[in-house]
């Protein structure tokens, strides 16, 4: 379903209804959902109808809680089935290739390299659909991290709005987008066809599943459907529930930013370490091995695999982590711009102008002239020239990848720094207009003066817009907020505020007094959540602060040495090369072990070492935001771009200080 049909469903939703009441349009987006299958599992079926493998009790026990965590209707013995058919495809796939070089009559080599490469890539996939439901469960874990507490939170706030179960699934699992989310409209489908009795049975089974996962969660799960029949003690235990998985959460991060200091140690051994005491060999190794040594070997090492195995081992540490910070979804705002593109209006209509095309044409008309340049290298060309080549194309990428990350984000991050604010504000402006209502004041008269109280506030402007609309259009507070054409909420597209505000809308036609209870109860609940992802934040500090000196300065620093102390190197090297050719009577040839032809060019070293420190940067920002907050794409490509500019003058500086200050101490006219 698109998004924006969902949102539909989200408006048209009125919260209180049972599942029985539940417009057709939801029912049907909850079958497509459920029964909606992937490749996957397409795949797997399909190769179980060829080749049927049979598996262990054992393994398949083991496999099977996976698949279920996963939601991949399928069963053990169908992944065995396409993992087999996948290998006998490689195999097909080999012999096939074999024979029609053969038939060409390609070279023993060419036949060897032909062949590896397509066992290789179908012995690859076969791995692939052997692991991808372990793969996927991790995925599930890190993507319900930032749902966990959101859960609890919006079924607690349900329950106090309305103390009914299926009505408190039913708004957690339209709010919650992500796997829990999922798992919610799956229990309100299979209560609708009748596979469960009652939502009791749903969440049990439910709360069983996330058990292994996360033992908090369900407990918290149990104690708010346990509420609903002890009466007398139901607000204690709703709030028990909240504190129980807002605590255990803290604790589970404790140990998670403990266990965070050797991942970042070995990265910066891995990272920085390194490629320092490596790459300022090559230009040695490439005259002593030159048949080993080349610029394309460098490429595939230093600009593919480390990378990649850094990466790899990155993303091994998120899949760890216990909890995932809420992260602001702007892509409704009226200004905001699409991932890649910038937006403005013309002539009143929206324009998205995509980046891609014209950082494309950035790197092409800076770098162009350089690789024309290096294309007319001869003996002649002067060290300091080649090193400007390689900087020039280095700086093509990084004021093309600069110009694609900060105008993408920039104009999308002020809206979003600004949604943020007044999310952090929404408790105490909440528990404001809760005590103002208490006093019997109608709505109106309470959100006046609760803007009176807060107008230092960001959140005074929204408060300010709600009402002005329903003194000038002279509408009820649910239009004023929520009207498709001129609500104040499509200016606030965040999903916390909107929920928040939906049950304003709804408490006010239930009385005064109640409207005023329940937002009490919320501001408390949104006051105790800001709290502890303050907290959170603190105890991340010493992590992330390390992480950001190390992509600000240290990778950047180490780079910038490595190619400067790599250009003294060829510079000694070519010095030796020269003090050989003017010595006729030494016989060169006598000394095989030398090939001085084939030192490494300095504008390749440095190309190459500009590359990895753009994909270190980029992969360091990447796990450093998601760790300090969430998945959040916006900060991501503005905190992108900031280090790459920052990082290009420091890696530039310490090349040129390098070259030109302790380069000018070895004058051997090269």
């Amino acid at each position: 379903m698109k998004k924006e049909e969902l949102a539909k469903l989200q408006e048209e939703y009125e919260h209180g209804k049972t599942l029985r009441k539940l417009s057709s349009d939801f029912l049907e987006y909850l079958k497509s959902e459920v029964e909606k299958k992937s490749f996957y599992e397409k795949y797997c079926t399909f190769a179980r109808k060829i080749i049927k493998i049979e598996v262990g009790e054992e393994k398949a026990s083991e496999l099977k809680q996976k698949l279920d965590f996963c939601n991949l209707n399928i069963e053990p013995s169908y992944v065995y089935s396409g993992f087999v058919f996948t290998l006998l495809i490689t195999i097909f796939a080999s012999f096939t290739t074999l024979a029609v070089l053969l038939a060409f009559n390609f070279t023993i080599e060419d036949l060897i390299k032909y062949v590896l490469f397509v066992s290789v890539v179908g012995i690859s996939l076969s791995y692939y659909v052997f692991v991808y439901p372990s793969q996927l469960a991790k995925k599930t874990r890190v993507e319900a991290s930032s749902e966990i507490v959101l859960t609890i939170l919006y079924m607690a706030i349900g329950l106090k709005h309305v103390p009914n179960l299926e009505s408190a699934v039913t708004f957690a699992s339209v709010n919650l987008s992500g796997p829990i989310g999922r798992d919610l409209r799956r229990i309100l489908w299979n209560i609708y066809i009748g596979k469960y009795d009652s939502i009791e049975d749903g969440l049990t089974d439910f709360s069983t599943k996330w058990k292994f996962e996360n033992r908090e969660f369900s407990q918290a799960i149990d104690l708010l459907k346990t509420s609903i029949t002890e009466i007398s003690e139901r607000q204690e235990m709703i709030d028990k529930a909240v504190s129980l998985i807002l605590e255990s959460n803290m604790e589970r991060m404790k140990d998670y930013a403990r266990e965070l200091k050797n991942p970042i140690t070995l990265i910066n051994g891995l990272g920085i370490l390194l490629p320092v005491i490596t790459l300022t060999m090559f230009p040695i190794l490439s005259i002593i091995m030159p048949d080993l040594i080349k610029p394309h070997i460098l490429v595939i090492i230093y600009n593919i695999v480390l990378p990649f195995v850094v990466f790899w081992f990155m993303k091994n540490t998120l899949d760890k982590k216990p909890y995932g910070f809420h992260s602001v979804d702007i892509t409704d705002h009226p200004k905001a711009s699409k991932p890649g593109n910038f937006s403005f209006f013309f002539i009143n209509n929206k324009i998205q102008l995509p980046l891609l095309p014209f950082a494309i044409a950035i790197f092409l008309l800076i770098s162009l002239p350089a690789f024309f340049g290096i294309t007319k290298i001869t003996d002649e060309t002067s060290l300091t020239t080649r090193l400007f080549y390689g900087l020039q194309i280095f700086w093509a990428v990084i004021i093309a990848g600069v110009f694609y990350t900060i105008v993408s984000s920039s104009k999308n991050r002020k809206i979003k720094q600004e949604i943020e604010e007044i999310e952090s504000e929404l408790g105490e402006a909440v528990f404001i207009l809760g005590s103002t209502l208490r006093s019997g004041h109608p709505i109106e008269m309470g959100l006046k003066k609760t803007s009176e109280r807060i107008k230092d506030q960001k959140i005074y402007n929204f408060f300010e817009k709600i009402l002005n609309i329903m003194n000038n259009l002279g509408v009820t507070f649910k239009e004023a907020v929520f009207n498709k054409n001129y609500g104040a909420i499509k200016y606030y597209p965040s999903r916390t505020i909107k929920n928040i505000f939906k049950i304003i809308a709804e408490s006010s036609t239930k009385g005064v007094y109640i409207m005023s209870s329940t937002l009490v109860a919320i501001s408390t609940y949104l006051k105790n959540l800001h709290q502890v992802d303050e907290h959170l934040k603190e105890l991340l500090e010493e992590v992330t602060s390390s992480m950001k000196l190390m992509s600000s300065v240290l990778i950047p620093l180490a780079a910038g040495v490595v190619v400067g102390l790599s250009a003294i190197v060829i510079k000694i090297i070519l010095f030796v090369i020269n003090l050989f050719v003017s010595m006729p009577e030494l016989e060169t040839e006598k000394l095989p072990i030398f090939n001085f032809d084939k030192v490494m060019p300095i504008e390749i070293l440095l190309i190459v070492v500009g590359i990895y420190m753009i994909e270190l940067l980029i992969s360091i920002n990447i796990f450093r935001i998601q760790i300090e907050r969430g998945d959040d794409k916006i900060e991501m490509e503005y905190s992108i771009g900031t280090n790459l500019i920052s990082g290009a003058i420091i890696f530039t500086l310490s090349i040129l200080l390098i070259h030109f200050i302790l380069g000018s101490l070895i004058s051997f006219g090269v």
